[in-house]
């Protein structure tokens, strides 16, 4: 299984909270989440996996039934009744059947400006890529449940880069393109974007 994370929702109300939060992948598809700031034993932590399960532990582990797109939020706050602490964080986890692991934005891996244009889309995307060297990536094309709607490859040149997409033929809603290094099958960039 293949998990992207990417930071959507903070809301924090003073005091020391801080619920930011990183996961790593283990064996069997089994995803550890650990809180950034250090554990606090006067602190309560709340986490929702976005699936129906839920953990107080500040460094749970949880396995994904499914492919698909979770809503992973944590929340800390003062376990003493303390309304000047606490804070929330949500970030987007999505599973799909690839294999591996990547975030979402993970532009310092590839080296390069990534950008999606024009976003939200309509009939064309248009992956613009600008590198200082060339190389050979796949792309794919995913929907929210993690299904591959496009697979195809560019190759990248020191420079400006542009590859024009069809997205003509998919349905409205949420996508992702992620994008794999040939050389290394790295994961080296994930980017969102709607089709209106």
């Amino acid at each position: 299984m293949d998990t992207l994370i990417g930071s959507i929702t903070i809301n924090n109300i003073g005091g020391n909270c801080n619920a930011n939060f990183s996961y790593y992948d283990t064996l069997n598809n089994q995803i550890d989440f650990y809180i950034d700031d250090y554990y606090d034993s006067s602190l309560y932590y709340s986490w929702d996996f976005g699936d129906g399960n839920y953990s107080n532990d500040p460094y749970p582990s949880h396995i994904y039934d499914s492919t698909g797109i979770y809503n992973v939020c944590l929340t800390v706050w003062d376990n003493s009744g303390n309304s000047n602490c606490a804070d929330t964080i949500c970030q987007t986890v999505v599973i799909d059947s690839t294999g591996g692991s990547a975030s979402l934005n993970n532009t310092e891996a590839l080296e390069n400006e990534v950008s999606l244009y024009p976003n939200p889309a309509s009939s064309t995307i248009n992956l613009k890529v600008e590198s200082g060297k060339g190389s050979q990536v796949e792309y794919k094309v995913l929907d929210v449940t993690g299904k591959i709607v496009i697979n195809s490859s560019m190759t990248i040149s020191s420079g400006v880069n542009d590859e024009k997409i069809n997205v003509d033929h998919i349905r409205q809603g949420v996508y992702f393109i992620q994008i794999t290094s040939l050389t290394t099958g790295e994961r080296l960039e994930i980017l969102k974007f709607v089709k209106k």
